[in-house]
């Protein structure tokens, strides 16, 4: 996830809130289509994203599904390891 130093510094170990990843949604996609989807880096992206988010589809990729599911995986965070959070 993009960020800066300050903001990682002080979010520690915290979860994004639900509220801090929807107003950041944006950023996020604009990032991952600049960074990963129109790079060299998009094949281990996708890789990753499969791994990391259980039941993810990327049947022609999306980034909106992208994104739900890593909503989703948050929610499982929160929930299983009781994370504090942070926004």
């Amino acid at each position: 996830m993009p960020t800066s130093n300050t903001a990682n510094l002080q979010k520690s170990e915290k979860l994004p809130s639900s509220i801090l990843m929807e107003t950041s949604k944006n950023r996020i996609l604009h990032w991952w289509d600049m960074a990963y989807l129109n790079s060299s880096y998009k094949e281990q992206f996708i890789l990753e994203a499969e791994t990391a988010l259980p039941g993810l589809e990327t049947n022609g990729l999306d980034l909106d599904n992208i994104f739900t599911a890593m909503k989703h995986q948050r929610n499982r965070l929160k929930v299983n390891q009781q994370l504090v959070e942070w926004g």
